[in-house]
């Protein structure tokens, strides 16, 4: 299990990965294997703003219409899930990563561009990835409440081996 806590107003950022121990009908213990905090550099401070709305069904398709390629090119903030490649030597995690609005890019064959910043030198989610390529993305529209979660297999590039960035 992956959780991240993150409070917006002050920066601050917490990780925790476990494992689910016990459950019942009320909740479930987890064992924590690894929990830190982070740095609060790319996280963009915000208030707490709630959004009156009404729910809507999920929408499930491939590729992003404009209205989500719109979010995606201004989003300062997206959450990134991934997991080892051996559940039984590593696990699961979520991080948050962040920057100025445009810092991802889109490319004209659907490539999503994140760069990578030097973090707490755990390297959790660049380690999963190098095992399993398979992540989850969530953006959130912080105006309106929406979220867009897109599957996703990631590809890493090294400094001067990648193709030249849109």
């Amino acid at each position: 299990l992956g959780i991240l806590g993150l409070e917006w107003p002050t920066r601050r950022r917490n990780r925790m990965n476990g494992r689910v121990l016990a459950r019942d009908g009320k909740g479930f213990t987890v064992g924590v294997e690894q929990s830190f905090g982070n740095c609060p550099k790319y996280i963009q401070a915000r208030s707490h703003q709630p959004v009156s709305r009404i729910a809507s069904p999920a929408l499930q398709g491939e590729g992003l219409d404009p209205r989500w390629l719109s979010l995606v090119s201004r989003s300062d903030t997206l959450f990134i899930a991934s997991q080892h490649a051996d559940p039984l030597r590593g696990g699961v995690d979520v991080s948050h990563r962040g920057g100025p609005p445009g810092f991802l890019r889109l490319g004209a064959d659907g490539r999503l561009w994140l760069p990578d910043y030097a973090g707490n030198r755990l390297f959790n989610t660049l380690g999963n990835l190098l095992q399993d390529p398979r992540c989850g993305l969530l953006f959130i529209d912080f105006d309106n409440g929406d979220l867009l979660h897109l599957h996703a297999a990631a590809e890493l590039f090294w400094p001067g081996s990648q193709p030249s960035i849109p």
